[in-house]
């Protein structure tokens, strides 16, 4: 892993890269911390600004980057569903999940004072149906 090439935007390609590497060279233990170790040397190894290490390691810290270890590691167990997590997300989350909720229909418009007559008789309003 080159760290001149870490940018934001390439950093989950040195997670998955890390998780390779925390796999191979560990046969024990927290995988998962090495392989965040191993991120947070070629962060602070990068050509990037401190604005940008900054930001690296804020994601890190805030435990995400574990959230995706886990993750994976389900996956790789075979605990991952992902049928059944789409499922529960098209009950709660339709528009994430392909399915856009139905719009409501239109208020009926009021009728008018207009339509009213004096002697309380009304009119018709006639509308599309």
């Amino acid at each position: 892993m080159d760290p001149t090439e870490l940018s934001p935007a390439t950093l989950m390609e040195f997670v998955r890269k890390a998780m390779e590497i925390s796999e191979s060279a560990i046969k024990s233990g927290d995988k998962a911390q090495y392989a965040t170790n191993l991120v947070l040397v070629q962060i602070t190894e990068s050509n990037m600004t401190e604005e940008e290490k900054a930001l690296c390691r804020a994601i890190i810290q805030t435990g995400m980057l574990k959230g995706i270890f886990t993750l994976v590691i389900d996956g790789i167990k075979g605990k991952l569903n992902i049928k059944k997590i789409k499922r529960q997300w098209k009950l709660c989350c339709p528009l994430l999940c392909g399915k856009p909720e139905p719009e409501p229909e239109p208020a009926p418009e009021p009728v008018p004072e207009s339509a009213t007559s004096s002697n309380n008789q009304s009119y018709a309003v006639i509308t599309n149906v």
